[in-house]
This record gives C-alpha cells, sequence and structure tokens, in this order.
C-alpha cells in the first residue's frame, strides 16, 4: 500500500473538523477530502471495501441539508496514521460538485 498524499491532481484539504460520514451502518472519521473525492479512515481489519466497488450513497451534510452522492472506491491505501479508503465521486450534474466544494469549505479548520 502506498501513500497517495502527492498524487493527486485535485487540491486535497487535510486540516479538517472533526467530520465523520457513515457507510452500510458504519461511521467512518474523514481523512481528506477534495473537488474529486474522499478519504476514509478503515479499520486494519475493515474488509467493507474493495477497489472498484460502486457507493451508492455517500451522505455528503452542509448546514442547509444533506445530499447522498454516488463513488467509486479508487484506492485503499496506508499513510504513515491509518489506513484510508479513497472514494472517487462520480457526479451526476454540477450541483453535486458545487456541494461537494460547499462541504470542504465548511470542514476546513483554515
Amino acid at each position: 500500500m502506498t501513500d497517495h498524499r502527492n498524487k493527486r491532481e485535485a487540491d486535497r484539504l487535510y486540516s479538517l473538523k472533526k467530520t465523520e460520514i457513515k457507510i452500510k451502518e458504519t461511521v467512518y472519521p474523514v481523512s481528506d477530502i477534495s473537488a474529486e473525492g474522499i478519504g476514509l479512515v478503515i479499520g486494519d481489519q475493515t474488509v467493507e471495501f474493495f477497489l472498484g466497488q460502486r457507493i451508492d450513497c455517500i451522505p455528503i451534510a452542509l448546514e442547509s441539508g444533506t445530499k447522498h452522492l454516488k463513488g467509486t472506491v479508487a484506492h485503499i491505501s496506508r499513510n504513515r496514521d491509518a489506513q484510508i479508503c479513497g472514494i472517487q465521486f462520480r457526479f451526476n450534474d454540477k450541483k453535486e460538485f458545487d456541494w461537494v466544494a460547499a462541504f470542504k469549505k465548511e470542514r476546513s479548520l483554515v
């Protein structure tokens, strides 16, 4: 497993307020987010995700409400702190892209 921290085209936000996302009845801390996808911290024993897996319900909550986006597992890797599941968003329209941009802005510590 490799560290994908510097291999992304989109600017990734790592300095986040405490953020968690529930997928398949399990709550995962968010490691990072970009306009293209989201990184979730998964335990070493977690086997719920696999490369190429389609995820049809990723709740992205803003102060104004929640949208459920779709995505695909792009990588499962280890950084120096944890195992990360990287999910690439599959946008249906520009509104979903804008929603993620607003989420990223709301969750930023900087």
